[in-house]
């Protein structure tokens, strides 16, 4: 009897944590010289965490975001609200070019670029910062923004 209830249990937890996707997060902020690293946790309830800790700097940041999810991944949308323990927050609004991978851009509360990708290697997650984000003095006014999915 008693193994029968810890296999219940261990199947219980095993359905649980399949209810959820984590993925690598790599970020860029200001003008992209410091790097973020970290894990980005979705549920299956359109919830979920983020976590990045700065590669030279240290500085942890972390936050939830909500999401809406489309069956396969593609096109799926959402928003996260990020807070840094130096006192930077940002909010990002993100999309899924798939279940694992995607991106998120906005701006901090002192008026600085956020870009973030999940599911993508450092390399293109710099390519993305650079392809986005217009250098100093050229487009002062534009901000970046998530690009439309592909019909």
């Amino acid at each position: 009897m008693e193994s029968r209830k810890g296999a219940v249990i261990a199947a219980t937890v095993f359905s649980l944590s399949a209810c959820s996707v984590t993925v690598p997060v790599t970020g860029l902020m200001g003008d992209g010289s410091e790097v973020y690293k970290g894990t980005a946790t979705g549920y299956m309830g359109g919830t979920g965490d983020i976590k990045m800790k700065g590669v030279a700097s240290g500085v942890d940041c972390f936050g939830g975001f909500t999401y809406t999810r489309i069956v396969g991944g593609t096109g799926s949308k959402g928003i996260a609200d990020v807070m840094c323990k130096d006192g930077r927050k940002a909010t990002v609004e993100f999309l899924a070019e798939d279940l694992n991978k995607g991106m998120g851009t906005g701006y901090d509360n002192l008026g600085n670029p956020f870009v973030f990708t999940y599911g993508m290697t450092e390399e293109e997650t710099v390519a993305t910062f650079k392809a986005l984000i217009p250098p100093k003095g050229k487009a002062e006014n534009s901000k970046p923004r998530v690009p439309k999915p592909e019909a």
